[in-house]
């Protein structure tokens, strides 16, 4: 018995993934969720240090003047480095600011995760490391801040070529690239600064600024000191040990910061702009079928301007201005476009980043023209639509359908259709006439006497030269449309002696088993027609003649009860009567005894006997009463 269940859970795991895989691949878009679909939401990229990586106060290293330090040559580097030799000569520059001497110490081994740590773990911050194809043909440099086990933290003054400087944090693996670590020369020495000064950077989107100072031989405090105009009143915010502070209190546009150590003058001021936050964009389709963007307000913003990317002849990414708003919406009546929109301050170096957003084609809103119960299957409800105006600037075309109880309340994804442009689609492109095509969907799973509310959404596709479909925005929601349901049909099902009472798509109502006890609970077809209900907590099978199982969670296993009539034990276990023939061998031997004294105590025992041996063998578990 256990091989026949298993076999028939196998099918139906087969066949149901079979299913899946078929409403996965069938059709385009299906089983979305509607929320997600009405509103595409732009949020803004986190964009702190924009050029940058690696923030120096994140460097895992204890004393508060490297990091400053490090924090300082991210600000005051730039983005490319104009010196001589490129990697080698920026990695010199580096090394020389966190000591004023340092001797090569040739290493010459092969890369490797585990070298690369081993050998750079101690290394002091600055470190000129360099990177070889072999052990005589050297490759690469890089300024070295700290290395960890898994982490390397490091500047470089030649990435991807022309004197590109970046600040980086990578995997410890990362210049395993190059064969070879050829050696390293480490600052000694100790720093010293003459003459501090400040810099500061802005945080994206956080109304905070960093502002930081070269840290100062015997320095024990810093102040600092800001002011809201270059030549205005500084007031001081802060005393720290630390020769950098984060002004967590920083208004959008331009604050000017000193600096003050314990025992060196004040540095000059220094201006750190706070930019506008950068709003986020939603993107939802008009009646006119165009797009509209919206946004919320952002502090310090006076306007909003919305551009048009696009790359040069050297792939540089442009911003053309195409508009300028107060407000907090525009609609674009263009097609298939990239956009941005960034938040326009009174000073433009406090304008927020752009935020990039894709722009589509809007598709046309759909009609629902009539709700009603098939005639062809009378357990379907039968919803007819039309798209009201050409879409045929879209490859393809695909609606979704929404049902919810209640007409402001959750639509659900309910079915959908594909229009045209795939091989199963209603209508191919070129035979689609929106002035007399009609699109139908069915409504299988409803419950009667019951008032649902729907509603109709359109996407489009468009292909890419590449052939790869690009996303569309979706269009407008169709008018919500409600329907009444009838009484649905009902169908007698005989199981044996008992009757099953079902709707016509094979849903389960209720069974009326043998001996005229109604089941409700548990109600469910398998693959096989088999009925399966509860009755005082066990499981029962029906099948269609009539046999019965129950089944045992102990072993998993549907066990064989009988195929006649039965009734049930207070466990709730099924129970047999025993068989007529058995029932009437009985009856004779206690006629008999009732004139022999000594035999009816012998044939009452055989009686007993044999009905006891009958019920043990129609209890047994299937398999055991298939073998006997």
């Amino acid at each position: 018995m256990k091989v026949v269940e298993g076999l028939k859970k196998t099918v139906l795991v087969i066949a149901a993934l079979s299913m899946v895989f078929t409403m996965s691949f069938g059709m385009v878009g299906t089983a979305r969720a509607y929320a997600a679909v009405q509103e595409r939401v732009f949020e803004p990229e986190d964009e702190y240090y924009e050029d940058y990586i690696l923030k120096g106060t994140d460097v895992p290293v204890k004393d508060a003047r490297i990091k400053a330090l490090i924090e300082y040559n991210i600000l005051t580097g730039g983005t490319r480095f104009k010196g001589t030799n490129q990697c080698w000569g920026y990695a010199e520059k580096v090394r020389r600011m966190f000591g004023t001497g340092g001797r090569r110490t040739s290493v010459q081994k092969k890369t490797s995760a585990k070298v690369i740590f081993e050998t750079l773990r101690k290394v002091r911050p600055g470190t000129h490391v360099r990177f070889g194809y072999s052990k005589t043909q050297e490759a690469h440099s890089i300024a070295v801040y700290k290395v960890t086990k898994d982490k390397m933290y490091f500047s470089d003054g030649n990435w991807d070529s022309n004197n590109c400087i970046r600040h980086m944090v990578v995997d410890i693996d990362y210049f395993t690239r190059y064969p070879y670590l050829n050696w390293y020369i480490q600052p000694t020495g100790g720093f010293t600064v003459s003459k501090t000064s400040a810099k500061g950077i802005s945080y994206e989107n956080e109304n905070k600024n960093l502002v930081v100072c070269q840290p100062v031989t015997g320095a024990k405090n810093y102040t600092i000191y800001k002011s809201t105009s270059k030549k205005g009143k500084y007031t001081p915010i802060a005393t720290t040990t630390k020769p950098y502070y984060l002004d967590k209190k920083a208004r959008v546009g331009a604050t000017w910061y000193k600096i003050k150590p314990n025992n060196k003058s004040i540095t000059a001021p220094t201006v750190v702009y706070n930019k506008v936050k950068t709003p986020t964009i939603r993107v939802n389709a008009t009646k006119a079928g165009y797009s509209k963007l919206t946004w919320d307000a952002m502090k310090g913003a006076k306007k909003y301007g919305i551009y048009k990317t696009y790359y040069d002849k050297n792939y540089n990414l442009k911003y053309k201005r195409i508009a300028t708003v107060t407000g907090t919406s525009y609609i674009y009546k263009g097609s298939l476009n990239d956009l941005a929109v960034k938040a326009l301050a009174s000073n433009s170096k406090a304008d927020s980043n752009y935020n990039e957003i894709y722009v589509e084609k809007v598709p046309p809103q759909p009609v629902i023209t009539s709700i009603e119960q098939d005639a062809s299957d009378n357990n379907k409800i039968k919803i007819t639509l039309k798209i009201p105006y050409s879409c045929k600037k879209f490859d393809n075309i695909y609606m979704d359908v929404f049902r919810s109880d209640s007409k402001n309340g959750e639509y659900t994804y309910l079915t959908g259709c594909d229009v045209y442009g795939n091989d199963d689609s209603m209508y191919k492109k070129s035979a689609f006439d929106y002035k007399t095509a009609v699109l139908t969907a069915y409504d299988e799973d409803w419950k009667s006497n019951t008032t649902y509310y729907y509603k109709a959404v359109v996407y489009g596709y468009s292909t890419t030269s590449e052939g790869w479909y690009t996303y569309q925005q979706p269009g407008l929601d169709s008018k919500i449309v409600s329907f009444t349901t009838p009484e649905r049909p009902v169908i007698e099902v005989k199981y044996g002696d008992g009757t099953l009472y079902k709707y016509s798509d094979g849903t389960p109502i209720k069974y009326v088993d043998p001996q005229g006890i109604v089941h409700t609970e548990g109600l469910e077809l398998n693959w096989w027609d088999e009925l399966i209900y509860e009755y005082n907590g066990t499981k029962y099978m029906v099948e269609t003649d009539g046999s019965l199982y129950y089944y045992d969670p102990s072993d998993d296993t549907w066990h064989y009860i009988y195929d006649d009539s039965y009734t049930n034990n207070d466990a709730g276990r099924g129970m047999i009567a025993a068989p007529e023939e058995n029932t009437e061998e009985a009856a004779d031997i206690e006629a008999e005894a009732a004139t022999e004294d000594e035999s009816v105590a012998e044939e009452e025992e055989v009686s007993e006997t044999s009905e006891e041996t009958v019920f043990q063998t129609e209890t047994e578990p299937r398999e055991e009463a298939i073998e006997g």
